[in-house]
């Protein structure tokens, strides 16, 4: 009897703590947010599923790391975004750094997005006269500039607006492919109105 009432506490207790880690990950989700326009005319906005088909899905995080021999820091800022309001079947992640010597992110601050690193995976493109193809990922080239603003930042959530105009949709190569027996020709393209609530 004993035995038996052990192990529906224990049943319990998993229950209980699985359904808080389900809830802190919603919450998490829910608290956390990233969004920007593409050339003025794309919204895109962070996904909040844990998974899209079959890929594990993040809510928006930041990162800091010491770099080596330096003293400076480097704050990565991640997400997973989609089209906004539109169901997608690409799975999409951008991902950028801030390296500072501050010893925290200063708020009202500006800072440069360090451009050699920064990654638009698979951006998906609304259908466009002018473009062969309905998906990118974009690249930074030596044209590209990345800035963003800090809003908030209490060492848990942190909270920004950034810019980063002239991503191109070429890595660097003279023949980015073919699409429809057509050369798909480089093309740059601007983040315009990025936010993001960050959660560490």
């Amino acid at each position: 009897m004993t035995k038996n009432i052990l192990l529906i506490l224990i049943g319990i207790l998993t229950v209980n703590c699985s359904s808080d880690e389900s809830q802190e990950n919603s919450q998490s989700s829910a608290k956390s947010s990233f969004s920007f326009t593409l050339d003025n005319k794309t919204e895109y906005s962070s996904i909040h599923d844990e998974k899209v088909n079959g890929y594990d899905i993040y809510p928006t995080t930041w990162e800091k790391r010491q770099i080596t021999n330096t003293t400076d820091s480097k704050y990565t800022i991640s997400s997973s975004v989609s089209i906004k309001g539109e169901a997608d079947e690409y799975y999409h992640y951008v991902d950028f750094n801030i390296v500072t010597s501050d010893k925290t992110l200063q708020v009202n601050k500006t800072y440069d997005i360090d451009i050699e690193v920064a990654l638009i995976l698979g951006l998906p493109l609304v259908k466009d006269p002018a473009v062969c193809y309905t998906n990118a990922s974009l690249f930074v080239r030596d044209e590209t500039v990345g800035k963003v603003q800090i809003i908030s930042f209490d060492g848990e959530t942190l909270k920004g607006e950034f810019t980063i105009s002239n991503l191109s949709n070429s890595n660097g190569y003279s023949n980015i492919g073919f699409c429809n027996g057509v050369q798909i020709k480089e093309r740059f393209f601007n983040i315009t109105k990025g936010t993001f609530i960050a959660i560490a």
